[in-house]
């Protein structure tokens, strides 16, 4: 029997889309700069597309890669292959040829939706946006019809940003993300009326479950390429939910417009890394309505979640578990979860082995534990942990305190080797602006808090062709370059 929400209707057999277009057909689906999609014309698109893909050879089961930036032609490409159940595998435009060639080759797609066409193999089959999505004024004013959705089915191979030079290729099946959604939904309410800012590429599970949580609620996608603050975003497009990395936080933060705006928010959901508790301390203190969150590909995003009002503490969590799964800390502090959100398998040939034991917990590699409240404290990845003169060094805890500091932008802590200890800490700090690396200064602000074996040794200055991503690889690139530099 379908689950079924009876607040909106929705249910995890059904395109969302459909639902939503024979109930309130002139509600607004999209919101974009130039164009507002009502949820009919988005559902009318949606139909005319998937037609489209089926004379393309596209069908029930077949694989569509995108590489494409978040538009409103995409999220009409998404609704039409989640209706006709081929599988929707987004690609960051952002990676490199090599890259791009080694996940096609993993995850072997039927047809690749991209603008360059130079940067894919032969032979293999390619098709534009423009050629699969009609124009906007195409859309006719026939009626919504129910479609069904096989709840079991594939429905999207995710690229996870973690831990490998690409990550890995993450299958899940609809009922995943669907569960994922409404589960968040009753922590933080969503519905008609509101508006939730894709401020997420949709190559990112982050992004995508921004679709399927407006979808599912008949809320509003708002979709801004603007540059500029987040105020006038937020005022232009009438935005009640967010969704910040701690970097996008910050930046806010550092401005009274920003700040002023984002107080009329009814919930920013904050996650993707380890979130410093100044920074939560910072927002809450400015009024803003934030919620931490800790989730994972493998688990279709969320996992937990924390409530607006909850006690002193809460700042230093991640929040409780959400609705359709389950966590528990094994006894090596290694975060395991499970539930009706948890992926299918991983793609490809070199994928490894998924880590979900007899009893399908999910082992994510991740370090936390719980408080007394029930709340999971996130401590880092237990790969990047590292041992120092017998003691455990998590290097997030010390990049925590680093991004706290004045004018650190971004760090990122690396072992390197040394006779006595084994190992100790080195730093690579990214200033703002115009600010320069003062390396005695922040090594005197870090032994006023932390431990003397947490103290980095050595502080060096952020590459410039590296990107602000915690990834293994450049950690990995940062240890090199640390034990050249400190001729470890």
């Amino acid at each position: 029997m379908a689950d079924h929400d009876s607040g909106t209707g929705a249910r995890a057999d059904a395109c969302p889309v459909s639902l939503i277009a024979a109930a309130t057909p002139a509600a607004p689906a999209i919101r974009a700069a130039d164009v507002t999609l009502t949820y009919a014309a988005l559902d009318r698109l949606s139909s005319e597309c998937g037609l489209r893909l089926h004379h393309a050879g596209i069908i029930r089961g077949t694989r569509v890669a995108v590489v494409a930036p978040n538009t409103v032609e995409h999220i009409v490409l998404i609704v039409a292959l989640l209706r006709i159940g081929a599988v929707y595998c987004p690609l960051s435009p952002r990676f490199p040829a090599a890259v791009t060639a080694k996940i096609f080759a993993d995850i072997s797609p039927d047809l690749v939706v991209s603008p360059d066409t130079d940067r894919l193999p032969a032979g293999m089959l390619s098709m534009s946006l423009a050629e699969l999505v009609p124009t906007f004024r195409a859309v006719d004013s026939a009626p919504s019809r129910f479609i069904e959705i096989d709840p079991n089915s594939p429905a999207t191979i995710m690229i996870t940003s973690g831990t490998t030079g690409h990550g890995k290729a993450v299958l899940h099946r609809y009922a995943s993300h669907w569960y994922s959604a409404h589960g968040a939904g009753e922590n933080m309410p969503l519905g008609p009326g509101d508006s939730w800012l894709l401020s997420l590429p949709l190559y990112h599970v982050g992004g995508f479950a921004i679709l399927m949580r407006c979808f599912i609620a008949g809320a509003t996608v708002a979709l801004s390429t603007s540059m500029g603050p987040i105020a006038d975003v937020v005022a232009d497009y009438a935005v009640t939910h967010l969704s910040l990395v701690p970097t996008q936080l910050r930046r806010i933060l550092e401005h009274e417009g920003n700040r002023i705006a984002c107080r009329n928010l009814k919930h920013i959901l904050l996650g993707g890394d380890v979130i410093p508790a100044f920074l939560v301390e910072s927002a809450v203190g400015a009024g803003l309505p934030v919620h931490t969150t800790y989730g994972l590909t493998e688990m279709a995003s969320q996992v937990t979640t924390s409530c607006i009002g909850d006690p002193d503490g809460a700042s230093q969590s991640a929040g409780y578990v959400l609705p359709h799964r389950e966590l528990k800390i094994s006894p090596g502090g290694e975060i395991m979860v499970r539930g009706a959100t948890l992926f299918y398998r991983y793609v490809g040939e070199a994928a490894a082995p998924p880590r979900i034991d007899s009893d399908g917990w999910f082992h994510s590699g991740d370090l936390g534990r719980l408080d007394d409240a029930g709340r999971l404290l996130v401590i880092g990845r237990r790969d990047n942990m590292f041992i120092s003169g017998g003691e455990n060094v998590h290097p997030e805890a010390i990049e925590a305190y680093l991004a706290g500091l004045a004018n650190v932008v971004e760090a990122i802590i690396v072992p390197i080797a040394d006779r006595e200890f084994g190992s100790r800490p080195i730093a690579f700090v990214k200033m703002r602006s115009g600010c320069r690396l003062d390396s005695a200064a922040i090594r005197v602000a870090l032994r006023d808090s932390l431990p003397s074996f947490m103290v980095p040794v050595g502080f060096y200055p952020w590459p410039a062709d590296m990107a602000d991503v915690k990834t293994k690889t450049c950690r990995k690139r940062l240890q090199r370059l640390g034990a050249e530099r400190s001729g470890a």
